[in-house]
């Protein structure tokens, strides 16, 4: 009940108040004066009015300054401010990290010629897994057997002798070299294929840990060799620089060569403070450089931009280039603008050399004892001589002799694939057999020097370049010759086979019955198909029905 007193009461007030006058609608200058305190109006001062007028009028317009368009330019410029701050840093601390992962790549341990070194380390070191066999399955069982009843009288495997390869002569100076003794000078080591001359850097490097020392991989395609350098160098050409994403030229439009030169610009800065803290050069070995095209026309512009670099930083002393070549022409190439440059030839194995190493590699692959003057350690040496290569090949098998002859069999069909005579050839062949006729003619020329020198008991030097050149009659074959590792130009200008083998193989060609036939057979083919081009044939008739027909030959024939 006393809910329902409250609801009625209060709709009985709700009601009053809807009943009750309101007042009259004044102006804004009417209620100047008035207040309304408790929802009702009453009357004010005029002062209070004014200063109640101002306080609840609208603010006056504001300037620019405090404006929206304001704080948005100032936003926008701050923003580019910090963008551009924060590119700034990330350029500079770019640039210093390109530095510094370059500096990585001279730290010892860092070059993959010693990761490759360490892999093969792990190897297993059994002699049975580097010796192949041509025999049966039976005589291979029986051996085994026999090999296994000796192994069981020995104490096991520290009965092998561990040797290491047989220490070259030039060695030391290969050493000296790669550690940075020798500043000042850049390097060129030549020598036929299959000499050891990588090998040599290899071991030299393993025993400073390649400190200092890094190797690139030259290759005839510039893209690749640009790659090769890259890691080499750990130097990305720029590729993961995020600024790049913001530019509108691509960083490699310049092409290889560009590249190349960014790249050297910043090992100049890392070769200068590794000299400032070590007070040695780096090493930086271009492995094959006989790879790159000698005709053309880029590999020819980035040998000679490596050039100019080895020159000023051997100058400077901060960097020690070292080409190493199988070929003559980068030698003849390199000379014409060199002043500090010097040349290193890597030569075969002496004979003492030669038979230290075969004896040491028997022990270690067969457990043989050999004597000094084995015969058929004298017999391999004929046959081979004393190139690491084809060494290597025939110590692993059991008879070496029979493999020394299946390499020499091997190169000779190699050799004849190349530049085989072709009797009565056809003219389109007449190149390709100009080619062989005038190889020949040196290879006889080349054969009559080795058994003079053999007969008088001296050592030959070679054949020289100028009478080479006359023998052949052509001066393009010769560099063709050497690129084929048919024959060894020297920096002396010295021509010789390329090896051992390959004497043995021309010698045996020439001694053939019928090679000098065959050979003036092909001279004299070649002589007439120059011959009938050289002919012009005039036909001239005469007569009321052609009866009467004169022929005339005109041949240009060369002024004596």
């Amino acid at each position: 009940m006393a809910t329902i007193g409250l609801t009625m009461r209060v709709r009985r007030e709700a009601m009053q108040g809807m009943l009750r006058p309101r007042a009259p609608r004044r102006s804004a200058q009417d209620n100047a004066g008035w207040r309304y305190p408790n929802g009702r109006p009453f009357r004010t001062s005029s002062s209070t009015a004014a200063e109640n007028h101002q306080q609840h009028s609208p603010p006056p317009a504001s300037s620019w300054s405090d404006g929206v368009a304001a704080q948005a330019i100032f936003g926008s410029l701050g923003g580019v401010f910090i963008l551009g701050f924060g590119g700034y840093l990330y350029h500079t601390w770019y640039k210093h990290s390109v530095l510094k992962k370059m500096a990585v790549a001279f730290e010892p341990g860092y070059d993959p010629v010693l990761v490759l070194d360490k892999a093969s380390q792990r190897v297993p070191n059994k002699p049975e897994l580097s010796r192949p066999s041509y025999k049966t399955q039976l005589r291979d069982s029986e051996e085994a057997k026999e090999e296994d009843d000796d192994d069981d009288d020995k104490e096991g495997p520290e009965s092998v002798e561990e040797i290491a390869w047989i220490a070259r002569r030039e060695q030391a100076l290969i050493d000296q070299i790669i550690h940075g003794q020798l500043a000042g000078q850049y390097w060129l080591i030549t020598g036929p294929k299959g000499t050891g001359k990588f090998s040599l850097i290899a071991d030299a490097m393993t025993r400073n840990q390649a400190d200092g020392v890094a190797v690139c991989e030259c290759s005839d395609n510039l893209e690749i060799f640009r790659l090769r350098l890259g890691k080499c160098l750990n130097f990305e050409y720029a590729e993961d620089y995020i600024g790049g994403l913001f530019s509108r030229r691509d960083p490699r439009e310049g092409g290889p060569l560009v590249d190349i030169e960014r790249a050297l610009n910043k090992l100049e800065k890392v070769a200068v403070d590794y000299h400032t803290k070590h007070l040695r050069p780096l090493i930086l070995v271009f492995n094959n450089i006989h790879h790159l095209r000698q005709t053309d026309e880029g590999s020819y512009s980035l040998l000679l931009q490596l050039q100019q670099r080895a020159e000023s930083w051997s100058q400077a002393g901060i960097v020690t280039f070292v080409f190493c070549s199988d070929d003559h022409w980068p030698y003849a190439l390199l000379k014409k603008n060199a002043a500090r440059m010097s040349v290193l030839t890597v030569k075969d194995l002496s004979k003492d050399e030669a038979v230290r190493a075969i004896r040491t590699e028997r022990k270690k692959l067969w457990r043989e004892d050999r004597p000094l003057h084995d015969p058929e350690i004298e017999q391999l040496w004929t046959l081979v001589g004393g190139r690491i290569a084809h060494l290597s090949a025939a110590m692993k098998h059991k008879d070496m002799i029979q493999a020394a002859k299946l390499i020499i069999e091997r190169e000779k069909q190699w050799l004849l694939s190349r530049i085989g005579l072709i009797v009565d050839c056809d003219d389109d062949v007449m190149d390709e057999q100009k080619w062989a006729s005038s190889s020949f003619l040196l290879m006889q020329a080349l054969v009559k020097n080795a058994d003079e020198a053999a007969e008088s008991q001296n050592y030959s030097k070679g054949l020289p370049y100028s009478v080479a050149r006359q023998v052949m009659t052509r001066t393009d074959f010769l560099s063709q010759l050497d690129h084929e590792n048919m024959i060894c130009i020297d920096t002396d200008y010295h021509i010789k086979p390329n090896s051992i083998v390959m004497l043995n193989v021309i010698r045996e060609l020439c001694n053939e019955p019928d090679f000098q036939e065959r050979l003036d057979s092909v001279l004299e083919r070649i002589g007439d198909i120059e011959s009938l081009g050289r002919t012009r044939e005039l036909l001239w008739k005469s007569g009321k029905d052609g009866q009467g027909v004169l022929n005339v030959k005109l041949e240009d024939r060369p002024l004596v």
